[in-house]
């Protein structure tokens, strides 16, 4: 269960305050630009610090800027990825500790062809499935089997170098599953299925999306798609770049109409990487009038409860 001290709801009457406050003091400072790493090259190496992991990520930048339909920003690396992997692994203060566990199954939207999630957090909870739209899942593979952090997890859509994978000598130790997914939030139906069928279960724990909100088309069925992926006890965690005010507040506007309860990651809980022009907000889905104790609402798995957040 996340720690209630660390989050802050955000609710119809506080949202434009909030807004106001967000786009003020976490202001980015000049050479964020956009919020890409760096496209003057297609192979490029960053680091995690506090995680002590180095990455050599393998991008795409014609496919970025080649005007057709499958041109997607998703062909590059982007900071928010990289700041929120470190946080989400490496910062004690992180309350995500609590949810991203050996028990828990995880979806992440929009995870683009670095796959800089699914590599470094992907080996520490029981199932992760990254997601994007099919003509990135290539690439994404490549990236995520160069620079996954442990060699001890299985995959059923991802083959692994054998000359590198360890030997499972205890048959009853348990792996990570990490698995990759063609998902398009505008036509989730074969995604989503795909997902229940490699976890054995259409909800996940926790739904992350990095930097997947940029402009106005693409909230709604970005907010369609983690819905269908939430039940009750989910937790979904979006960070993003605060670049524009507009774009912020639909956002979380929308997110509020749809029934979702909505938080804002306190900044004594980021590290200054995600104060410096980021955000970090979790939701929730409210619990239906009458619903009983250990339904969805209140989801038991491997012995853990999974309650309120608050």
């Amino acid at each position: 269960m996340i720690n209630a001290a660390a989050l802050l709801e955000i609710s119809h009457e506080s949202l434009y305050e909030h807004v106001f406050a967000a786009h003020t003091e976490h202001r980015p400072c000049a050479h964020q630009h956009l919020g890409y790493v760096d496209k003057s090259a297609d192979k490029i190496n960053v680091c995690l610090p506090r995680a002590g992991v180095d990455l050599s990520v393998q991008q795409l930048l014609l496919s970025l800027s080649s005007g057709t339909q499958l041109s997607s920003t998703g062909f590059i690396c982007w900071q928010t990825a990289l700041y929120f992997a470190d946080w989400a692994v490496a910062f004690a203060p992180c309350p995500l500790a609590a949810v991203l566990h050996k028990d828990s199954v995880v979806l992440e939207l929009g995870a683009g062809v670095s796959a800089v999630l699914a590599a470094v957090v992907g080996p520490r909870v029981g199932h992760y499935v990254a997601s994007d739209q099919a003509h990135l899942l290539k690439l994404m593979k490549q990236n995520f089997r160069a620079n996954v952090v442990s060699q001890r997890y299985d995959s059923n859509t991802c083959a692994k170098d054998r000359d590198h994978a360890p030997r499972r000598l205890d048959a009853a130790a348990k792996w990570s599953q990490i698995d990759f997914v063609a998902l398009d939030w505008e036509g989730p139906g074969p995604g989503t299925r795909r997902f229940a069928e490699l976890t054995g279960r259409p909800h996940a724990d926790v739904v992350v999306a990095c930097d997947t909100i940029y402009n106005s088309y693409l909230i709604a069925p970005f907010l369609a798609c983690m819905a269908l992926a939430m039940c009750e006890h989910t937790v979904a965690v979006v960070a993003m770049q605060l670049r524009d005010e507009a774009i912020t507040e639909e956002f979380l506007e929308r997110a509020l109409q749809a029934g979702l309860r909505v938080f804002q990651v306190r900044d004594e809980h980021l590290t200054p990487e995600l104060i410096e022009g980021f955000a970090v907000y979790c939701f929730r889905k409210r619990k239906a009038e009458g619903q009983a104790e250990g339904t969805c609402g209140e989801h038991i798995r491997g012995g853990h409860i999974w309650g309120d957040v608050v």
